[in-house]
């Protein structure tokens, strides 16, 4: 599967920030399937979601909480130059 292209997702922002937020759904919903089980939160060009607030707000809470619920969040990502900012974003 190819990695979606910058422009691909600025036309596209509306549809891709659902379609994250969707993701995040279904996750919820398998973790509390299955409480105390370890859930690996594995996240591909993490840029993607931290561009948009909904989906940074719920990347922020699994770094703060998601411990707790036996989580564990591993990013990545081939631009690292946008990784940067983003980051940033989520300091605040």
């Amino acid at each position: 599967m190819k990695s979606p292209k910058k422009n691909e997702i600025i036309q596209n922002r509306d549809i891709m920030e659902i379609f994250l937020n969707n993701m995040f759904f279904l996750k919820r919903m398998m973790h509390e399937s299955q409480p105390g089980n370890m859930l690996i939160n594995m996240v591909a060009e993490c840029w993607i979601p931290l561009s948009f607030e909904s989906t940074a707000d719920s990347l922020k809470e699994i770094l703060k909480a998601g411990r707790t619920r036996g989580e564990i969040l591993m990013m990545d990502t081939q631009s690292p130059e946008d990784l940067k900012v983003r980051v940033n974003m989520l300091r605040q």
